[in-house]
C-alpha cells in the first residue's frame, strides 16, 4: 500500500511540513529507512540516526525541528505511540493468510466453522467430551504418543 504525507498526516490528525507528494510504503527506524519508508523518531535517542538516514519524511515529536535532518517533510504528533499504532495498521494489513482447513486437523463432527477461517496444521477442533478425556489420559500417566493414535 502506498500513502502520500499528506494522507498520513491526516489519518494522524497530525501536521506535517515540507513535501505532502512524498510517497510512503512502510516504516522503519531511521538507520534502517529507504527512501520509501517514514523514518520513526520519536524517541531523542532516534534523532541523531535521521542524519544519515535515506529516508525522506520522518515521524517525529511535536517541538523537534525537522528542518535541521535534511529530510524533504516530516510529520509531527503529540501522542507518538499512539500515532505509531495508527501507522502501523495502516502500512501492514497482516499476514494475508488463505482460508482453509489443514488435511492433518482433527475437527469433531459437530462443530460449527465460520466462512473465511483458517484451521492450521495438527490443530485440533474437539467436542467438549473429547477434551475432557484427553486430559483425564494425559493426568493418569498415558503417554502422549499412545494419545496420538486416537487424537492426533
Amino acid at each position: 500500500m502506498e500513502f502520500t504525507v499528506q494522507d498520513i498526516a491526516k489519518s494522524l490528525e497530525a501536521e506535517f511540513f515540507g513535501d505532502p507528494k512524498i510517497k510512503i510504503t512502510s516504516i522503519a527506524e531511521p538507520s534502517l529507512a529507504s527512501e520509501h519508508d517514514i523514518a520513526l523518531a520519536i524517541h531523542p535517542k532516534y534523532l541523531d540516526d535521521l542524519n544519515g538516514t535515506s529516508a525522506e519524511c520522518a515521524l517525529l515529536t511535536k517541538g523537534v525541528d525537522w528542518s535541521q535532518y535534511g529530510l524533504r517533510a516530516a510529520i509531527l504528533v503529540s501522542r507518538p505511540k499512539f500515532a505509531m499504532s495508527t501507522l502501523s495498521a495502516m502500512v501492514d494489513r497482516g499476514q494475508h493468510y488463505n482460508p482453509g482447513i489443514h488435511p492433518s486437523a482433527i475437527i469433531d463432527p459437530s462443530a460449527q466453522i465460520g466462512k473465511n477461517v483458517l484451521i492450521d496444521y495438527r490443530s485440533a477442533m474437539l467436542h467438549r467430551r473429547q477434551h475432557d478425556f484427553r486430559k483425564k489420559m494425559l493426568s493418569s500417566g498415558r503417554s502422549k504418543n499412545w494419545l496420538r493414535r486416537f487424537y492426533w
